[in-house]
């Protein structure tokens, strides 16, 4: 899973020349939205919806440094279909950035996550949740 990791330790993801978007734990999919939006310093424009999510996720145009990592704390106050739309629009983004040399991104999440979102990546068939 190219771009996709698990740790607790958001020192383990610090890179000096990486832009780190550290996301703080998320009550539900509004405070999700609104978490990504200001670590990610979203343009004003962003609807806060699934959507605008996807096309702020296809650009990054106003982030200079090559490297995005994108750090979840926790993201156990989603459903599990919140979850699930948030990990799809997550493998889009990595199959659309894979081979893109203006930014490479990856997603950390926490090791109390991992297990739920391994499940619903593997139990999941749709093409999708492939890279």
């Amino acid at each position: 899973m190219n771009g996709l990791f698990f740790t607790d330790e958001i020192n383990e993801c610090l890179d000096s020349k990486a832009f780190i978007a550290h996301v703080a734990p998320v009550s539900d999919e509004l405070d999700l939205f609104t978490k990504l939006s200001n670590a990610l310093h979203f343009p004003d424009y962003f609807g806060k919806n699934w959507d605008a999510l996807i096309d702020l996720y296809y650009d990054f145009h106003w982030i200079l440094e090559k490297d995005i990592i994108i750090f979840h704390e926790s993201l156990s106050g989603l459903s599990e279909q919140e979850l699930k739309t948030y990990l799809q629009i997550v493998f889009i983004a990595l199959g659309v950035w894979s081979d893109e040399k203006v930014h490479r991104i990856s997603f950390v999440f926490s090791c109390q996550d991992e297990d739920k979102i391994l499940r619903i990546i593997f139990d999941n068939t749709s093409a999708t949740f492939k890279l």
